[in-house]
C-alpha cells in the first residue's frame, strides 16, 4: 500500500485522540465493550465502530471481520480519520507453539507473513503486569498472520518448524503495515483459543465466511442437522473464546490504567537519533 499518512481535517489533537482497537468479531470485542462508558455506536464504510471511554481514555472498538483485506481496510480507514494515539490489534489466536493453555495471552515482539516481517514497536513488560497476569502471558517470539484458518495438529507444527511463530491468527500483520505506514505505535494482544495439539472443525471456516448474524445461525442450524456430533465442539469452541475475550478485556483494561508513555517513549518507525 502507499496511502498517504497526512491528517484529515477535523481529526483531534493528540491529546485528545483516542485509542483504537481492532477486533475481528461480535464474541471477541464484547466483553470489552460492555466495560466501556459514555458509548456511542456508528456504521462507518460497512464497519462498526463503537465509541466510548476506558479508565478515562477515550476508545474506539472497531469491528473488522476475518481475514487480511477486512483488517486492513478498516485499520486504514479509521487510522486515517481518528488519528489514534495508538492502535492495538486484539483477538482470539491459534497456538503454533506447544506449552500454551487456553487463555493465555499472547503480546508478541514482531508480526510475520510469508517471508515479510514488522516488528511491535509497543512493548509491554512483564514487571508492568500484575503477579496474576504474569503466569498467563508470553511478551516474546512471533505472531503469524494466515490467509487460512489453521485447523489440525499437523499443519500447526509444520508452521511452528517452518517459521517459528508462537501463534497465528488471520488480521495482525494487515493492521500492523497500517500502522507502520502511517507512524502510529501498535501493539498486538492475543488470546489462545486453542493449543497447538487441539483440532478445529473444518466446518468452522463455513461459519466464519458468514457476513450476518441470520447466516451465521442458518450455517449453525445446517451444521448440525448434516453432524448433530458438532453441537458438543461448537459449545467447547465458544466456550473457549469467552474465557479468552474475558482475559483480553481484563488485559486492555489494566494496560489502559497506565500513562502511554510507559509503553509509547517515541513514535515506532522514526530513526533513532544521531549522536
Amino acid at each position: 500500500m502507499n496511502h498517504a499518512a497526512e491528517k484529515p481535517a477535523g481529526a483531534p489533537e493528540s491529546s485528545e485522540a483516542p485509542v483504537l482497537i481492532f477486533y475481528a468479531l461480535e464474541i471477541e470485542s464484547g466483553y470489552l465493550e460492555d466495560r466501556l462508558r459514555n458509548t456511542s455506536r456508528v456504521l462507518a464504510n460497512g464497519f462498526q465502530l463503537l465509541h466510548g471511554e476506558l479508565n478515562h481514555v477515550p476508545v474506539i472498538v472497531v469491528r473488522s471481520g476475518t481475514g487480511y483485506e477486512n483488517a486492513a481496510r478498516a485499520a486504514f480507514g479509521a487510522c486515517r480519520a481518528h488519528r489514534p494515539r495508538c492502535v492495538i490489534s486484539a483477538g482470539l489466536a491459534g497456538a503454533l507453539a506447544p506449552g500454551w493453555r487456553i487463555g493465555d495471552i499472547f503480546c508478541p515482539a514482531e508480526v510475520l507473513s510469508g517471508e515479510r516481517r514488522i516488528p511491535i514497536s509497543w512493548r509491554v513488560t512483564k514487571d508492568l503486569l500484575p503477579q496474576e497476569f504474569r503466569a498467563r502471558a508470553q511478551l516474546e517470539g512471533a505472531l503469524l498472520t494466515s490467509s487460512n484458518l489453521v485447523c489440525t495438529p499437523r499443519e500447526k507444527a509444520d508452521l511452528y518448524a517452518q517459521t517459528g511463530a508462537r501463534g497465528v491468527d488471520m488480521e495482525t500483520f494487515a493492521t500492523a503495515e497500517v500502522c507502520k505506514e502511517l507512524n502510529l505505535p501498535f501493539l498486538s494482544l492475543r488470546a489462545i483459543s486453542d493449543t497447538a495439539e487441539d483440532r478445529i472443525p473444518n466446518d468452522i471456516k463455513t461459519l466464519l465466511a458468514q457476513k450476518t448474524k441470520s447466516a451465521q445461525l442458518g450455517a449453525t442450524m445446517s451444521l448440525i442437522w448434516r453432524r448433530p456430533g458438532s453441537v458438543k465442539e461448537l459449545f467447547q469452541l465458544r466456550q473457549n473464546a469467552i474465557e479468552c475475550a474475558v482475559a483480553l478485556a481484563d488485559t486492555i483494561e489494566f494496560v489502559l490504567n497506565f500513562p502511554l508513555s510507559v509503553f509509547v517513549p517515541r513514535l515506532p518507525f522514526e530513526k533513532e537519533p544521531q549522536s
